[in-house]
């Protein structure tokens, strides 16, 4: 289970990445770079959530004390 979300990281790293690659592509040369920065923020807030309410519904997590660990990227008690 911790495997998975070990490689989830990766999957917001690229969300990360083509939001800001998108930021600079798409609209910061017509709205400029305050504007695009705020836009950016925006975008990336929701597909963030996006990622993450998929991931929760894929794999939910049984407990508090597992969602830390993950969040800590700690080993995680198979136990739990």
């Amino acid at each position: 289970m911790m495997l998975h979300y070990v490689f989830a990281w990766f999957g917001l790293l690229v969300i990360a990445m083509v939001n800001g690659a998108l930021r600079d592509i798409a609209y910061k040369p017509y709205v400029g770079e305050l504007y695009a920065h705020q836009i950016s923020c925006v975008t990336g807030i929701l597909l963030f959530a996006l990622f993450i309410g998929f991931l929760a519904k894929r794999w939910p997590l049984p407990s508090s004390r597992q969602a830390w660990m993950i969040g800590f990227i700690s080993p995680v008690d198979s136990e739990t």
